[in-house]
C-alpha cells in the first residue's frame, strides 16, 4: 500500500517544506533587522538556510538513533530496515527535491551545480534503499554527514548579520572541519568495523569477499568526495588562519 502512494508522499513532502519556507520567511525572518536590509536573493538564501538548519538537526538526531540505539538495526547491520526508516527516507527525499528546486531558482547560491548533483545522487541512493527495503545502517552512515550543514549555514548567516569577526571566523572554520571529520570520515570506518565484528569476519574478508560490487559502486565514490571536502576544509582553516587580518564579506 505504501508503494501506491510513493509519489503522492514525495509531492506532499515538497509542499510541506515550501510552506515551512514561507512561514519562516513571514513569521520569523521578516522580524529581524538584518533580514530587512538583505537583497531579495540573499533573503531567499537566508530562509533556505534556516529551513536547512532545523531539518538537518532533526535528521542528525534520527540517524544517531538508527546507528546506535535501534534494536532492529543492532541485530543486522547489513539488511535491517525498520518501517520508520522507510517513511523518514521519503521525508528526506522530499527535502532534497525541494532544496534542488530552491537551488535552481537561486543562481548566486555558492556551488549551486555541485549541490544539485549531490542531491541527485542522494535521491538515487535513497530510492534504491526504499525499493529494496534494506540497508538502513549503511544509509544512515552517509546521511549523518549532512550535519555539517549546520555550522556551514550558521557561518554564512553570521557573515550576513555582520556579527562575524576574524576570531569567530577561524572558530567556525575549525568547527566545520571537525564536524565533517566526525560525520563524513569516521562513520564509514565505523560501519566497516561494526559489520565485520557482527559477521565475525576480518576487515579484509568483509571488504573483498562479503561486500558486493554494487556496494562499492555506491559507497566508494561518495566517501572519496567526502574525503576531498575534508581536505578542502582543512586547507581553508590554515589558509584563513594565516591569511588576511580582514574578514572577507560574502
Amino acid at each position: 500500500m505504501d508503494e501506491n502512494f510513493y509519489e503522492l508522499k514525495l509531492v506532499g513532502g515538497c509542499i510541506f517544506f515550501l510552506l515551512w519556507l514561507h512561514i519562516i520567511s513571514r513569521a520569523v525572518s521578516s522580524r529581524l533587522n538584518v533580514y530587512k536590509v538583505l537583497k531579495p536573493e540573499s533573503a531567499a538564501i537566508w530562509n533556505c538556510h534556516v529551513v536547512s538548519i532545523v531539518f538537518q538537526l532533526v535528521q542528525a538526531v534520527f540517524n544517531v538513533y538508527i546507528l546506535f540505539f535501534n534494536d532492529e538495526v543492532k541485530k543486522d547491520y547489513v539488511f535491517a530496515y525498520p518501517e520508520i526508516y522507510y517513511h523518514v527516507s521519503l521525508v528526506i527525499l522530499s527535502y532534497y527535491l525541494y532544496d534542488s528546486a530552491c537551488l535552481v531558482a537561486l543562481p548566486s547560491y555558492s556551488f549551486r551545480n555541485r549541490w544539485i548533483f549531490h542531491h541527485f545522487v542522494s535521491c538515487v541512493l535513497l530510492m534504491v534503499g526504499c525499493q529494496r527495503r534494506q540497508g538502513a545502517f549503511p544509509s544512515s552512515v552517509f546521511l549523518i554527514s549532512a550535519f555539517v550543514h549546520l555550522p556551514k549555514n550558521m557561518r554564512w548567516m553570521m557573515y550576513k548579520s555582520d556579527l562575524i569577526t576574524l576570531k569567530s571566523l577561524r572558530m567556525w572554520n575549525i568547527t566545520i572541519a571537525l564536524s565533517a571529520f566526525f560525520t563524513q570520515i569516521l562513520p564509514p570506518i565505523y560501519m566497516i568495523l561494526a559489520i565485520a565484528w557482527q559477521r565475525q569476519l576480518t576487515v579484509y574478508s568483509m571488504l573483498f569477499e562479503f561486500m558486493r560490487w554494487q556496494c562499492f559502486a555506491g559507497c566508494l565514490p561518495v566517501y572519496i568526495l567526502h574525503a576531498g571536502v575534508q581536505v578542502y576544509l582543512v586547507v581553508r582553516v590554515f589558509r584563513e588562519w594565516n591569511g588576511t587580518n580582514k574578514v572577507k564579506r560574502l
